[in-house]
């Protein structure tokens, strides 16, 4: 399937610095359902945190479908509902996926797709995908309108603002296949995104997932390289990791002779490719290696536990579901203990300190969605300026469907806004603060793309409706999240901004979070019916 993330692995958000704004995405004219939240002018409900404080669901919020409201504080395995309401919810996951995602899922459901979890690997590599559901989707709307052209003389529109060429990289152990896209007629050296697909690291490849970096390197005016890597269960964990390093320390190398400038590279993944964007920040930190400028991580797979609170409301969501990831896991791991590394479950012992700023994207009907959201607490705990979101009403998969999703469009808006922030405060240029080779700095030089203690993550970017007009107890507004008016204040001064930080061994290992509940969705009678 596309992009299936596991527990331990599967597929690949949520958001912090000394503030943290979720938003549900629902339609215009959906109410306030706490006084902390403001809905701005695009139907978007605003909710904030005080800064340092776990990213929690809103209290006493209800969740479409529900009978009654929670008594729940969103802390762990509450999220503002009740045993029963939550049971309600599981029993009927894709009743609360709104009419785009539904007519994705009924394209799907048309391509006779075989449970991943009693197939081969091989089987399911050959699988309908929720990709191919898209183009079905697309091709019954392009039907209609390629005759009311031919009926009116017109042609149809040509496609372009995006060139690709496909190249190939050393991995870990062998050549591995690469996609490179570039902006159409983009002038002067550009920043670069490295981009890891999904599909739990067993399944999907560049095609799969073609959609994602060819919309980011339009809507960043970036160049998107599309790294493939190892698949399980031929190339067990930790392969699609090494190669995923090899990928970085590649990019580093041949940015400048694409034409982008190597000084603004940052990272990003879907799903499992979230888990591989984090652990190349990660690896930069603990080989010296220049540090990626930002991360986006969407649906990132983010931890091992199968009996969180999204876990089992989606147990049998579409088209990621709790059997599917339980599959995955299988797949991948040589053993049992595999599933502790620090690498793969992200929320346990995994250190957060000096990473990138990070965009984190959680979909509500989706089995990751809690861990999306303690990942992004925890990142949050290391002095990581997050910018987080869970889009309510869209499954796992939904970031690459901005042709037939709404939300896909104002996610991907989301990622680039950031990315284009990031890459306009970092100073263009080699930054010689790491070799390619994970050898000592040469000079003392800043972290490329490091933003400077005072500065505003999200400076630069566009801002749409009107800033909220509340926050939780200890916030305060210093900043606009791109997009959304949600206060984001400046990072904190005390977080490491160059690879130079302490080692592991200097550094406290952060505490886990407690496992918060994902942000409760608006109910029924708050959410009108779209037309």
């Amino acid at each position: 399937m596309k992009s299936l993330s596991f527990p331990a692995f599967a597929i690949a958000l949520s958001v912090g610095v000394s503030s943290i704004a979720i938003a549900q995405t629902t339609v215009p004219g959906a109410t306030t359902v706490n006084p902390t939240e403001t809905e701005n002018d695009a139907g978007t409900i605003e909710q904030m945190t005080p800064g340092n404080e776990p990213v929690t669901g809103v209290p006493n919020a209800r969740p479409r479908g529900s009978a009654s409201g929670g008594s729940g504080t969103g802390g762990s395995g509450s999220g503002g509902t009740t045993a029963a309401e939550s049971a309600a919810i599981a029993a009927d996951p894709m009743a609360r996926a709104d009419d785009d995602m539904k007519a994705v899922l009924d394209a799907l459901a048309s391509l006779d797709p075989k449970p991943i979890a009693e197939l081969s690997p091989e089987e399911a590599r050959r699988q309908p995908s929720p990709a191919d559901a898209v183009k079905k989707v697309l091709e019954g709307r392009n039907q209609g309108q390629d005759q009311a052209q031919a009926e009116g003389g017109q042609a149809a529109a040509p496609e372009g603002g995006v060139t690709t060429e496909d190249v190939s990289f050393p991995g870990a152990e062998t050549e591995i296949p690469a996609r490179i896209y570039k902006p159409e007629g983009a002038s002067g050296p550009l920043p670069v995104v490295l981009y890891f697909h999904g599909g739990g690291w067993v399944i999907a490849d560049l095609d799969t997932y073609d959609a994602t970096p060819r919309a980011m390197a339009e809507a960043a005016n970036a160049i998107v390289v599309s790294a493939h890597y190892r698949q399980a269960p031929e190339h067990k964990f930790p392969a699609a990791h090494d190669d995923a390093v090899a990928a970085y320390r590649w990019v580093l190398e041949k940015a400048e002779s694409w034409g982008g400038d190597p000084a603004k590279i940052a990272v990003m993944g879907e799903s499992a490719g979230g888990n591989l964007a984090i652990n190349v920040s990660m690896a930069a930190r603990e080989l010296n290696l220049q540090m990626p400028v930002h991360q986006v991580l969407v649906y990132p797979v983010a931890g091992v536990d199968t009996n969180t609170k999204s876990y089992m409301e989606n147990a049998d969501a579409k088209p990621l579901n709790k059997p599917m990831m339980e599959w995955f896991v299988k797949q991948v791991v040589a053993n049992e203990s595999d599933k502790q590394d620090p690498r793969i479950n992200l929320v346990g012992e995994a250190d957060m300190s000096g990473l990138p700023p990070t965009t984190l994207i959680t979909a509500e009907i989706d089995p990751l969605q809690t861990e999306g959201q303690q990942l992004a607490n925890k990142l949050q705990e290391a002095g990581v300026p997050v910018n987080g979101r869970t889009y309510l009403g869209v499954t796992h998969e939904f970031f690459g469907m901005a042709d037939v999703v709404a939300d896909a469009k104002d996610a991907q808006e989301l990622a680039a806004a950031d990315l284009r922030a990031a890459f306009e405060k970092t100073p263009s240029g080699v930054t010689k603060t790491g070799s390619a080779d994970g050898a000592a700095p040469e000079t003392d030089a800043t972290t490329a793309g490091a933003p400077a203690p005072e500065a505003d993550m999200n400076a630069g970017a566009p801002a749409t409706g009107p800033a909220p007009s509340g926050t939780a107890a200890g916030g305060s507004a210093t900043g606009t999240t791109p997009n959304t008016g949600a206060v984001t204040p400046p990072p904190p001064t005390d977080r490491p901004d160059t690879p130079d930080a302490p080692t592991p061994a200097d550094r406290p290992t952060p505490s886990a979070s407690p496992e918060p509940g994902p942000v409760p969705p608006e109910t029924p009678e708050e959410r009108p019916a779209q037309p």
